[in-house]
């Protein structure tokens, strides 16, 4: 597929970036669209990556998307740098959020995986189907590239699209999730 100039290229126009008072929660002041940031992006593999605004219906809400990834019934990849080479400009970003879906159209359709990569090491792998919507934050205080591929869990059927409706940059760091709370331990001698 062919190089785009930029996530922004991408992004600029709107794509993967919600206009914050559309859908989901207001932007805060320290968080930046993806389309602020002059970056290059490269797509790659036999899927197909577009940008168009489309209203689209996941878990019977209504989200409005930027992009869509389509793997076909392979992937497509998504590369961005996020950061410049030059040490003197180091942007201030801590967190990347991504919130995307499927839509509730194709029940019977295969699954997606989508894997998200932090300089080339996997970071983030969530396999979705029709009518899930997925949010992940990822610390990228120390990154300078993410990429992010759309995997169809069949070689012999046709993946649906994964819709893109978040993506922001973020100076706060990445809230700690917190563990699982463990079940009471029964005392000795306890029915249980």
């Amino acid at each position: 597929m062919p190089n785009s100039p930029l996530f922004s290229s991408l992004l600029v126009a709107g794509a993967l970036v919600a206009p914050w008072a559309t859908v989901g929660p207001v932007a805060r002041a320290e968080e930046q669209p993806l389309s602020q940031i002059e970056t290059q992006s490269v797509t790659q593999g036999p899927g197909r990556m577009r940008q168009e605004m489309a209203d689209i219906s996941v878990g019977r809400e209504v989200f409005r998307s930027y992009m869509f990834m389509g793997p076909g019934s392979r992937s497509v990849n998504l590369t961005c740098k996020i950061r410049g080479d030059d040490p003197e400009e180091k942007e201030n970003f801590n967190s990347l959020r991504l919130e995307f879906g499927m839509q509730d159209s194709d029940k019977s359709g295969p699954y997606n995986t989508v894997v998200v990569y932090l300089d080339g090491e996997e970071r983030a792998s969530q396999t979705i189907g029709s009518g899930e919507k997925v949010s992940i934050a990822l610390d990228v205080s120390q990154s300078q590239n993410v990429s992010v591929e759309t995997v169809c869990s069949s070689r012999n059927a046709y993946c649906d699209r994964v819709y893109f409706f978040n993506a922001s940059l973020s100076s706060e760091p990445v809230p700690p999730t917190e563990p699982p709370t463990p079940s009471p331990t029964p005392s000795p001698g306890e029915n249980q």
